[in-house]
């Protein structure tokens, strides 16, 4: 992995955005790297009622000058050269997406509002649709994770694929910048087992899965110290409680295109993980 040499932070100034901001800087200041920051109006169907009311370049004037004021707080404390930007429309995660091809960034950090119970359950968040549609990687940070100081623990998921091993690869690149570890797991997914099967067969799993981890690690020189970890149960469940036993300051994880229909489903491992993790996940593309 090379460093990332341009950074799209999106903010809607939440205090899970002040927090990606610590991240974004982070990184920006690692690679030496551009940093855009990005704030999208959005204009519900309500707002957007004044738009036959005489005066409304006024009203739209004064929306914009509110904006440019936010944007100027929120960039104050940052140590560094900033791009700033201004967009409009009826959803973030368009603009978001459209700014970051046009502007050739490498990464997009973002901010997400944690859901709780069974809001869960449905895909409404910018955060998941960006990292749905992104060809980049995405960094995503809730308002209860811990800002950027570095990291120094770092889970890995791993299943063997191609994207994973990618995932592995950014993930040691970000641990050796930081003098940080690698945490590289496995999940023997247990669920389609019948009851009287998940002893002997996890067992058998968890064999074959040490030694396939350990054969992964063996092809390269990460350059890190790496651990080795296999576990069996469900696999969004288990990483999170991984990185929470071990105190991660990141999960990167391996993540493919989905089709039209998936887009509807919350079937990934990645987002049913960026729903509860307890840091910061790097979705890699």
């Amino acid at each position: 992995m090379t460093a990332f040499k341009k950074i799209l932070l999106p903010t809607a100034f939440t205090e899970s955005c002040e927090r990606a901001r610590s991240h974004a800087v982070a990184l920006a200041a690692l690679g030496d790297a551009e940093l855009h920051v990005l704030h999208v109006q959005v204009m519900h169907a309500e707002p957007m009622a004044f738009s036959g009311m005489p005066g409304v370049a006024a009203i739209e004037d004064a929306l914009d000058k509110a904006a440019h004021t936010r944007a100027d707080e929120f960039v104050a404390s940052i140590e560094r050269p900033v791009v700033k930007a201004i967009a409009r429309e009826l959803t973030a995660s368009p603009a978001i997406l459209d700014y970051s091809e046009e502007h050739s960034c490498d990464l997009i950090v973002m901010g997400t509002h944690a859901r709780k119970g069974f809001a869960r359950l449905f895909l409404g968040s910018e955060a998941v649709e960006v990292v749905r549609r992104a060809t980049v990687p995405v960094l995503v940070v809730g308002p209860e994770h811990a800002e950027a100081t570095s990291y120094k623990t770092i889970v890995v998921p791993v299943d063997f694929s191609e994207a994973s091993k990618a995932a592995l690869r950014q993930a040691a690149a970000l641990a050796a910048a930081h003098g940080g570890r690698l945490i590289v797991e496995h999940v023997v997914d247990t669920r389609p087992l019948p009851p009287y099967a998940v002893e002997t067969v996890a067992e058998a799993e968890r064999e074959q899965a040490q030694k396939a981890v350990a054969d992964l690690l063996a092809e390269e020189n990460w350059g890190v110290q790496t651990e080795l970890l296999v576990s069996t149960g469900a696999p969004h469940a288990q990483i999170c409680e991984t990185a929470r036993e071990m105190n991660a300051d990141l999960i990167v994880m391996g993540t493919q295109g989905l089709g039209a229909l998936d887009r509807l489903l919350i079937g990934s491992v990645t987002e049913r993980v960026l729903r509860s993790a307890p840091c910061a996940v790097l979705a890699n593309r």
